[in-house]
């Protein structure tokens, strides 16, 4: 139950954001998504993560655009969506699509893996992103024997009355429509090294790999062996899913895709994207990831129709090893990477998922015309290719919110020109 008060407000956000929605723009963008994500020629495409940890909400209020009105957590929470999603209208002219509707998530949980990190915040701050350190909970060959698969939830009653809310609070101005759950991207990532290396410390698997193969072998086969038991729990789920629609997919770009469509009923994984990464081996072999990584991530890859891998790991030197994986479609190049190499190793093969280094915006000077520069760089080298250019990562704007307003418009006026 919310207030008529926060009602009201809600339903003058929903007016305009259905505006922005209802703008034919939206469609040539989707049209361009798919022709990306279906290896089809189209201009490089920008897009900027909105996800807390990867834009610093808290910094862009410039002129109270964000300042949040209502009053219960339901309403907060929608309002919030709301006016994040006119604000990006507003002043991040990147390419994001925007629908004229509301999303209501499934209430889908889980139990967990059976071992939990543990963490504590290092830094005193306001800000949604911060500095931690974890605690090792992993660390000997039994301690594996606390891993199992989680169970998954899902709550009908409460999705049906949430969606009875929604179209209650929106009627006549959104529609809301079901989404498979929130940050699904992040619910259908393999559950490999990027979770265990918070559970077992970083030290400890890098001297692994070397002194102690064996139990990091065992390690990697018990979580994901987990994992697969969650899916085959997804899959079980009686519910039209799909992730190919408005949401990321994996560490990049949105994830339209024509030809995965929503499923009728249980059973078809084949319809989502999944995707996987091992970032700890930024440090590692090409060899040694594929032996402590891909070959397990792939069990968990092949079950679906479409994936993305990587994150901030360089990749540029084992796409040899990631072409085993039959059905990968993107591959992140992160600022470590060798971007020529890249371009000569992945070719069009696939769509090269190119993120943008974020440390300028968090420097003291900033000079757009350098930043003009670089990007128009990473497009020369990446020219004839398929190219996302991804945004992420931005722990701060140094309080300076047109910092980020001046590259989207930079970045969107370079593609432009790169048709």
């Amino acid at each position: 139950m919310i207030t008529n008060a926060d009602r009201n407000i809600l339903r003058e956000l929903a007016i305009r954001a259905a505006e922005i929605g209802n703008d034919p723009v939206n469609t040539e963008k989707v049209g361009l998504w798919n022709r990306l994500n279906n290896l089809q020629k189209c201009r490089p495409l920008v897009f900027i993560w909105q996800r807390v940890a990867n834009v610093p909400w808290q910094e862009l209020n410039y002129t109270a655009e964000l300042t949040l009105q209502t009053e219960s957590p339901f309403a907060r929470e929608l309002e919030q969506e709301l006016r994040q999603r006119i604000y990006r209208f507003t002043h991040l002219p990147d390419d994001s699509v925007f629908e004229p509707k509301i999303y209501c998530t499934y209430e889908i949980s889980d139990s967990g893996y059976g071992v939990e990190e543990e963490t504590e915040q290092t830094d005193v701050s306001v800000n949604d992103i911060s500095s931690r350190h974890y605690r090792k909970v992993i660390e000997t060959e039994d301690d594996l024997e606390k891993i199992h698969a989680p169970k998954l939830r899902y709550d009908a009653e409460k999705t049906a009355a949430k969606f009875a809310a929604l179209k209650d609070i929106f009627d006549g101005i959104l529609d809301v429509e079901y989404r498979l759950c929130r940050d699904n991207d992040l619910a259908f990532w393999a559950p490999a090294w990027d979770r265990l290396v918070r559970l077992m410390g970083v030290e400890e698997v890098l001297l692994g790999f070397a002194m102690n193969p064996e139990l990091m072998h065992k390690a990697v086969d018990k979580l994901m062996s987990a994992g697969l038991e969650l899916l085959d729990q997804f899959d079980r789920l009686p519910l039209p899913l799909t992730n190919a629609s408005n949401e990321t997919t994996g560490s990049g770009g949105l994830a339209f895709h024509n030809g995965l469509q929503a499923r009728t009923a249980s059973g078809n994984l084949k319809n989502l994207w999944g995707c996987a990464s091992s970032q700890i081996f930024a440090q590692g072999s090409p060899e040694m990831h594929s032996e402590f990584a891909i070959e397990y991530e792939k069990k968990w890859l092949d079950r679906f129709g479409l994936t993305y891998y990587g994150c901030c790991e360089p990749l540029h030197n084992r796409i040899e090893y990631l072409r085993k994986i039959p059905n990968l479609r993107k591959i992140s190049v992160s600022p470590w990477a060798d971007l020529e190499k890249a371009v000569e190793n992945i070719g069009q093969d696939y769509v090269l998922s190119v993120k943008v280094n974020p440390f300028s915006f968090a420097d003291s000077a900033w000079n757009i015309e350098k930043e003009r520069t670089v990007l128009k760089e990473i497009l020369d080298k990446t020219k004839g290719c398929h190219v996302e250019i991804i945004l992420k990562d931005v722990s701060t704007v140094n309080h300076e919110p047109q910092r980020l307003w001046q590259w989207a418009e930079m970045a969107r006026e370079l593609v432009d020109s790169n048709r």
